[in-house]
């Protein structure tokens, strides 16, 4: 990989590193989020999350997401 010059110039929030692994957990905590507001049932939300819990605990979903799985699935 090539040297990167990165300016930053007036911001607030700056992330410097994988915008990719950012998304995925801003998108999984953004489901999580949701289906914690749903007006379903306590129990179907229950299951909803620990059925979500349960895929990203799968060893490829962890081999895919890394490190990135850590902020979500304590939630």
């Amino acid at each position: 990989m090539g040297q990167q010059h990165i300016n930053i110039t007036g911001a607030t929030n700056v992330q410097i590193g994988d915008y990719n692994q950012q998304q995925i957990v801003q998108s999984f905590t953004e489901l999580i989020k949701q289906i914690n507001e749903s007006s379903l049932p306590a129990e179907q939300k229950a299951t909803a999350l620990e059925k979500l819990k349960d895929f990203l605990n799968l060893p490829l979903v962890s081999s895919i997401l890394g490190s990135a799985l850590g902020g979500i699935i304590g939630t």
